[in-house]
């Protein structure tokens, strides 16, 4: 049984019978009549399960949390708070994203995405499928067949690529892109449990399109889980 059912039954369960006795004291004392008694007892259960127990039910905290999803759909929004009621604070456009839930609130996720913005959205919009996003302060990264520097590489991946996560071991992760298997550097990615690298916008390859935007207005963005010839590029 959910925690939560369970804790409003056992509390309306307390309540009921609190009342009950405080009612039978009460009308014991004042020798109320009959249809009096059922009605001032209905009144006094109604008022105090308005007032205490539907207030017990919705209090719901917010919760800690570390862990890693991607987005799901292709347009999130992003906002101030857990509810529909805040201000929309930003857009993602893009699918895939790998973003760290910090905080839950009941079906709302608080995210903190690669360049540490922070807001709120749907459980409806996040899915458990991890995913790594190119995120260096080097024009592109090489994906290398084997986890070694000097593996025969597969592609050069530009800021803000996404790949499919498959694993990580010590500083090489494992990663999948248009149905081809390699492994990047750590250092360079977004997505895993390692400290969050700040770099600035002139740090970034004047190329590559940062995937999320400062306002509300929308934005195109050319990365994707399926990369461009300009993003991906195969070695000659």
């Amino acid at each position: 049984m959910n925690n939560k059912l369970f804790l409003t039954l056992i509390s309306k369960y307390f309540v009921i019978s609190t009342l009950k006795i405080l009612t039978n004291k009460l009308i014991n004392k004042i020798y109320l009549k009959p249809i009096i008694n059922l009605k001032y007892y209905l009144f006094l259960l109604i008022l105090f399960n308005l007032i205490f127990v539907d207030k017990l039910y919705s209090a719901k905290q917010i919760q800690q949390v570390n862990y890693f999803s991607s987005l799901r759909a292709s347009e999130t929004n992003v906002r101030s708070g857990p509810g529909q009621n805040y201000p929309i604070k930003f857009i993602y456009k893009l699918k895939g994203i790998p973003v760290r839930v910090i905080s839950e609130y009941d079906n709302w996720y608080e995210i903190e995405d690669y360049d540490g913005q922070t807001g709120w959205i749907t459980q409806s919009l996040v899915t458990k499928k991890r995913t790594l996003m190119v995120y260096s302060k080097k024009p592109s990264i090489e994906m290398r067949r084997k986890p070694k520097i000097d593996s025969h590489l597969v592609f050069r991946l530009e800021n803000f690529v996404i790949a499919e996560y498959l694993k990580c071991q010590e500083q090489f992760c494992a990663v999948k892109i248009n149905g081809k298997k390699g492994w990047v550097e750590k250092n360079d990615v977004f997505g895993i449990d390692s400290e969050r690298k700040n770099i600035n916008d002139s740090q970034l390859s004047s190329s590559s399109q940062n995937p999320s935007q400062i306002n509300n207005n929308g934005f195109n963005s050319s990365a994707n889980l399926n990369p461009n010839e300009h993003q991906l590029q195969n070695k000659k």
